[in-house]
């Protein structure tokens, strides 16, 4: 196929490991390939779901999560077809960076793509015009990357509307992630893989799990458990699997307007932790000058009340970075 070729024959009957090879031209290799790993099981008519880990080097989370999904999944337990992408991004992850280091690329910017573009403009357009006309549902697990620590959600599309909502509302029960919310119009992104998946009419649920440049093993465990969950709601896999599912709280994120933000350089002191309800006018933290540390810190206060749904990790900021995103409560 123009602009990238695939070395496993995604039609076939059972497993088939392979690449995505697309070009990548870099100072390290002007005439280079990039190889996405990608693995195809498929066995019988059931639904066509995929699973993809590494869009963002720096989310280590959902790579290893789907290497453990490959694991222990079998061509004889599956009724229709999985379809994993372990690395999606293999340079930004080879790199533990956010982006592509050759083309500054970010996958979930990236949709959809061009078939004579970069190496992550080439993976987002085999993405849109290959895997997605065949998917029923798209699983993407992120995180916070290492400037970022998300409370363990599911991500929604705050866009779908009528019977595919209920459908998304269902299946973030069955993921089991204690907090599941929709984006805000506002940030709604058709350049997103969330945005790919509602343009192809593609049922999407993400995860943000953790982040700050290392896992925990409850975080792996409780998204393998609700990948398996949702894998199995959707009947490509049989049960029994993992049935033991936390209380959802569905909410809305807040738009990116409403971002608490530096105002100013310096060391940043929290004074609210992750998975707290604040309220408007609550102190977020203090800002300390780090020329002059005898100055009394400034005050940073929320805007807007809140469930603190993610917060930078990184002490040392810069005006305008982003310190804690809201969620709010929200009827489903």
């Amino acid at each position: 196929m123009k602009g990238f070729r695939l070395d496993i024959d995604l039609d076939g009957e059972g497993r088939h490991d392979g690449y995505l090879r697309v070009k990548s031209s870099s100072e390290h290799s002007p005439f280079g390939i990039s190889m996405v790993p990608i693995t195809s099981i498929r066995r019988g008519a059931g639904p066509c779901v995929i699973v993809i880990g590494g869009c963002h080097g720096d989310e280590y989370e959902g790579q290893l999560i789907v290497r453990s999904l490959l694991a222990r999944i079998t061509p004889e337990a599956v009724d229709g077809q999985i379809i994993v992408l372990p690395a999606a991004n293999p340079a930004a992850v080879r790199a533990g960076r956010r982006y592509a280091p050759a083309d500054n690329g970010n996958l979930n910017t990236a949709f959809p793509g061009k078939v004579d573009g970069t190496a992550t403009q080439r993976i987002a357009h085999f993405m849109e015009t290959v895997l997605l006309p065949r998917a029923d549902l798209v699983i993407d697990i992120h995180s916070g990357g290492k400037p970022i620590d998300y409370f363990p959600s599911a991500m929604l599309s705050g866009a779908v509307e009528g019977t595919r909502r209920d459908e998304l509302v269902t299946l973030a029960k069955s993921f089991g992630l204690p907090v599941a919310f929709f984006v805000d119009e506002e940030d709604q992104t058709p350049s997103s893989i969330l945005g790919a998946c509602d343009k192809a009419g593609v049922l999407n649920i993400s995860a943000e799990i953790g982040g700050g440049g290392s896992v925990e093993r409850r975080d792996l465990d409780r998204g393998l458990a609700g990948v398996l969950r949702v894998l199995a709601h959707v009947g490509l896999l049989a049960p029994p699997h993992p049935a033991d599912v936390e209380k959802v709280s569905f909410m809305r994120r807040l738009p990116v307007s409403a971002t608490v933000l530096a105002p100013q350089d310096g060391l940043f002191e929290p004074k609210v932790e992750l998975g707290d309800t604040v309220e408007a006018g609550e102190l977020a933290g203090y800002l300390h000058d780090v020329g002059a540390p005898w100055k009394p810190p400034a005050e940073v206060r929320f805007t807007d009340s809140g469930f603190v749904l993610c917060r930078r990790l990184a002490v040392m900021v810069e005006a305008g970075d982003g310190l804690f995103k809201l969620a709010v409560p929200m009827e489903v």
